[in-house]
């Protein structure tokens, strides 16, 4: 079952290879083969050469080395040494030329192959279903996409180099074997001896390799964490015991490392002997049982030798490959499961979102299991270019009713509709392409503060008058005078910023994409109060121009809206403007404000 599953998983690891490499391992293994044989030919004809030197003979009999002579008179050659010397020096021009475009292609398919790697797993994670990216692993993410990668693709490099050297010793062999065929049957004899006696010490080197993977992953992630919290544990002086976790497990990777070290330079320490071993008892069986002449067998084992070092370099390069299978199978995991666990957007259909958005019906709970519904029962209309809020209590469902909205999740009941058609039956895509979203921790990346507004989407010609409209909408004109403002660098997700300028940021860069539709959730309420009357003179300037729905705790924040939705268990249990709520007594809204929850 052992060697089942090692053949299994060597199996899913080549064809993975194939699927991006497609022939090119094959181009390269044949290249490899052809250089062999040409050295291995080359070889063969050191010794009559030699003998013509050494007895002064410029022709030699056919009985010198007759496999050579056999050759040359096939192809009507003189076996004279001028035509030897010719031949081997051709020989070994072509086997340099041949060699270095194996070489060549080497290169090239390794680095195509990280390249096409890395996109494909981009694509596949930006087409990630929301809820299975929900439950992943922010580190171990990020070092698959970033580590892992690297070292699959030096074990591909490893594996591709395994072939070469495995076909050319391969293919000295098959010269042997039409040289001397009982020659040849006892170098396998001995080789399989060789094979199954190290067989053991790689399967070991192979477990490791997956063990430092799995602790790389983890310290990866607890690191990021780390990172991210730096502020929380720096003010609360709550270091020490992460910090002492992330020793342990750099400590335990060091170990692993030292023992998958220690095992490969044991297996190639102990290579040399073996092989001199190996030669000793061939050169032995050859001569004394088998009575093979000796200066055949003097050339027959020149030719082994050479096999030999392609062979010894094969399994240093094997021994190298399993210590990336780790890594591989890490990769080859995370594309599988991004793949089973793309989002499901069969609808073609494009909405120009001109009437409405309506919620009927819609029931929804994270876990089928659950006997508690997140949304029950929600109808909601949503008219084009009207400000809509929804408030109530931490975990009433107002953000879970925007994702359904959004497309990122979907209700288990009832349907959503934009202009009348089915969200089912829309593109996504093109659906969310009509939606900004700035949520209560800003969006910005660690660049200029032009690529944060345009997302990297910027032709001065062309998008230069739209920039600066989303600048000066968003206010950000105060602190943006000129383009040299604009190429100033935010730092380390926006470290330099106060938090209005980065929502502001935020603002700009929806503007920027000119949306039908702007989702505010809880936009502002981790600002001060100064900070978040700027940002809301902001958004107001939008009231009646675009779709605005605003998620909310503070009334500042939805005083002006066209319609107030308030939720509570999941259930939208009033709805109507400011004045009317505010003015119901008996209002839920009224109670918020009451209690100072609103």
């Amino acid at each position: 079952m052992d060697l089942i599953g090692n053949l299994s998983g060597r199996l899913r690891i080549i064809k993975f290879y194939f699927k991006y490499v497609k022939f090119g391992m094959l181009f390269i293994v044949c290249l490899s083969f052809l250089t062999g044989v040409l050295e291995s030919i080359g070889v063969s004809m050191i010794f009559p050469i030699l003998q013509s030197i050494l007895e002064n003979k410029p022709k030699l009999e056919a009985t010198n080395f007759p496999i050579v002579s056999d050759v040359l008179t096939f192809f009507s050659i003189d076996y004279t040494i001028n035509n030897l010397v010719t031949i081997f020096v051709v020989l070994f021009l072509f086997k340099a030329v041949f060699k270095f475009v194996t070489g060549y292609f080497k290169l090239f398919y390794s680095s195509k192959f990280l390249l096409d790697i890395r996109k494909n797993m981009i694509k596949n994670l930006s087409g990630l279903e929301y809820t299975n990216y929900t439950k992943r692993e922010t580190g171990k993410l990020s070092s698959t996409f970033t580590l892992e990668v690297e070292n699959m693709v030096s074990g591909f490099i490893y594996f591709s180099n395994y072939l070469v050297t495995i076909f050319t010793g391969i293919s000295f062999i098959i010269i042997i074997l039409f040289i001397e065929y009982k020659f040849t049957f006892i170098i396998l004899f001995f080789g399989m001896i060789y094979y199954l006696g190290f067989k053991k010490l790689n399967v070991k080197i192979k477990n490791i390799s997956k063990e430092i993977t799995s602790s790389n992953s983890k310290f990866n992630s607890l690191l990021i964490q780390f990172i991210q919290s730096y502020k929380y544990l720096k003010s609360t002086n709550n270091f020490y015991h992460l910090n002492d976790f992330l020793k342990q497990t750099v400590v335990n990777i060091r170990r692993l490392k030292i023992q998958k070290d220690i095992r490969t330079n044991f297996v190639l320490a102990i290579q040399e002997p073996a092989v001199l071993l190996l030669v000793l008892l061939i050169v032995y069986v050859s001569v004394s049982v088998i009575k093979i002449e000796t200066s055949v067998v003097l050339m027959l084992l020149v030719l082994f030798y050479r096999s030999t070092n392609y062979f010894l370099s094969s399994q240093s390069t094997w021994n190298n490959f399993l210590g990336q299978i780790g890594s591989t199978n890490s990769v080859i995991q995370l594309e599988s499961s991004l793949i089973e666990n793309q989002e499901d957007s069969a609808g073609v259909k494009k909405v120009d979102f001109s009437k409405s958005i309506i919620l009927k019906d819609i029931d929804f709970k994270y876990s089928n299991d659950s006997m508690i519904k997140n949304l029950d029962s929600i109808n909601l209309e949503i008219p084009l270019n009207k400000t809509v809020a929804f408030v109530g209590k931490s975990g009433s469902g107002k953000s879970t009713l925007i994702n359904i909205i959004t497309g990122l999740l979907k209700p288990n009941s009832g349907n959503v509709s934009i202009d009348g058609i089915d969200l089912s039956e829309i593109n996504l895509k093109d659906w969310r392409s009509k939606i900004g979203y700035i949520a209560q921790e800003s969006v910005i990346f660690s660049d200029t503060i032009l690529n944060n507004i345009t997302s990297w989407d910027y032709n001065k010609e062309q998008d230069y008058s739209r920039l600066w409209n989303a600048i000066k909408m968003s206010h950000l004109d105060e602190i943006i005078k000129n383009d040299n403002d604009l190429n100033r660098d935010v730092g380390d997700r926006g470290v330099s910023l106060s938090g209005g300028q980065k929502q502001r940021i935020a603002i700009a860069r929806e503007l920027y994409r000119n949306p039908k539709i702007l989702i505010l959730d809880e936009a502002t309420s981790a600002l001060d109060s100064e900070t978040e009357k700027s940002i809301i003179e902001s958004l107001e300037e939008l009231n009646g121009k675009i779709t605005i729905i605003v998620i909310a705790h503070r009334l500042s924040t939805i005083k002006n809206s066209d319609i107030i939705n308030v939720i509570e268990g999941g259930i939208i249990i009033e709805s109507g403007s400011y004045d009317e709520l505010i003015n119901n007594n008996s209002s839920r809204m009224n109670e918020f404000i009451k209690m100072q929850e609103l």
